[in-house]
């Protein structure tokens, strides 16, 4: 098999790439999630998300949430 540029890829170990431990998908936890409705609309169409850190919930920490705001 060749990859980008020519390379072979053949016998790599990780490819493609495989996310560390410490990826985004690891480090956080969705705690709730809105999506639109019919007379609610986020954007056109969307989704509110609000998310903690693992090593937060872990210490039953959720003084510190992130929130996304997703739409089309």
């Amino acid at each position: 098999m060749t990859g980008h540029g020519g390379q072979t890829t053949e016998g790599r170990q990780g490819y493609p790439p495989v996310p560390s431990p410490t990826c985004l998908e690891v480090q956080w936890v969705l705690l709730f999630q809105v999506d639109s409705y019919d007379g609610a609309l986020w954007g056109d169409v969307g989704t509110l998300y609000w998310l903690a850190r693992t090593k937060d919930l872990a210490r039953g920490d959720l003084s510190n949430p992130r929130f996304v705001m997703q739409c089309c």
